[in-house]
């Protein structure tokens, strides 16, 4: 069986989606599929990292390319699809616009999506390695912080500064390689502030 697979993983998304797909993937070829793996880049630095981990494989056909637009979605799917004879297509991509897939005619597709309905915090820890310094954004009346390694030092400090912070969603999705997790929690735990911490650990995993 012939198979397309679209994954993101770049500087602003992180990499939880390539590495979800990765695991997918060995499982797959196992079961004797043919993959083709388009990976929506944003930087010649993220291929270089990418090609170092990514398994080789003769039934494993990988695809660098930077994909900026809606019409570029839809002409990159429809073009390999052609190419690999196939009408199966897997998407796992941050920006890949659901409304889109309509576009993509006779063919079977299987959507991944990170947008579930959360309940409402005060605070939302994620994570991206490739990160020098933390950044953060407020969206909807929550604040969330995006974590490099070295952050969990400073959280007294990034976190704590007002007493604000009553309530925490902490994701860290499919990698956690670092131990990340229990570093932040060591560090909030003794706030007693803190209402509340609800963690979504069901994905993560050491790097494969």
């Amino acid at each position: 069986m012939n198979l397309l697979i679209l994954v993101n993983a770049n500087s602003k998304s992180g990499f939880g989606h390539f590495f979800r797909i990765l695991r997918l993937i060995k499982k797959l070829i196992i079961l004797k599929c043919n993959i083709c793996l388009i990976v929506n880049i944003n930087s010649e630095n993220t291929k270089k990292f990418l090609s170092k981990i990514i398994i080789k494989n003769k039934k494993l056909k990988i695809i660098f390319q930077n994909i900026s637009n809606n019409m570029e979605y839809i002409k990159t799917i429809n073009k390999f699809l052609k190419k690999t004879n196939t009408k199966k297509l897997i998407i796992d991509d941050y920006f890949f616009p659901i409304n889109l897939m309509k576009k993509v005619k006779n063919t079977e597709i299987i959507f991944f999506t990170d947008f579930i309905k959360l309940p409402k915090t005060d605070l939302e820890i994620n994570y991206n390695f490739l990160l020098k310094k933390p950044n953060r954004k407020i969206l909807n009346d929550t604040k969330f912080l995006l974590i490099p390694d070295d952050l969990h030092k400073n959280y007294k400090e990034e976190i704590i500064k007002k007493n604000e912070i009553k309530k925490i969603f902490i994701y860290f999705g499919n990698v956690d390689s670092n131990n990340l997790e229990k570093k932040v929690l060591d560090c909030l735990l003794p706030y007693k502030s803190i209402k509340k911490i609800l963690i979504d650990n069901s994905n993560s995993f050491p790097l494969p």
